[in-house]
């Protein structure tokens, strides 16, 4: 495991943001949650900004250090952006295809997850 490495790292990207990040999970299964929070006087718009530049390095830094982009709860749609770099192009046409064999009309929850 080398959620020790993470953590460390993830601390140093979160700072270079201006927020801090407070790392917690059940390690005994390498799932690890890496909350941010919010830096002092921070705007709205400079929280959303610095919480989308943080989260893109901690996405990298997870897949480079042989990690996923969820773990138990799956991606959400805030996640959608960033699910393609780490499953690749043929699993998003898996899911496309269990999409189409569940639901060939497209009308159970549609543009979530992959878009037709």
């Amino acid at each position: 495991s080398r959620i020790a490495e993470y953590v460390k790292a993830a601390k140093r990207i979160a700072r270079s943001h201006g927020l801090r990040v407070e790392p917690c999970g059940h390690c005994g299964d390498g799932n690890i949650h890496t909350e941010l929070l919010r830096g002092e006087d921070m705007t709205d718009e400079e929280w959303e900004s610095a919480t989308h530049a943080c989260l893109s390095e901690l996405y990298a830094l997870s897949k480079e250090l042989g990690g996923q982009l969820s773990g138990e709860h799956g991606i959400g749609n805030g996640r959608i952006e960033f699910l393609k770099d780490f499953v690749g192009d043929r699993m998003i046409d898996l899911y496309k295809s269990i999409k189409l064999a569940f639901d060939p009309n497209l009308v159970l929850n549609p543009g979530k997850i992959v878009e037709f």
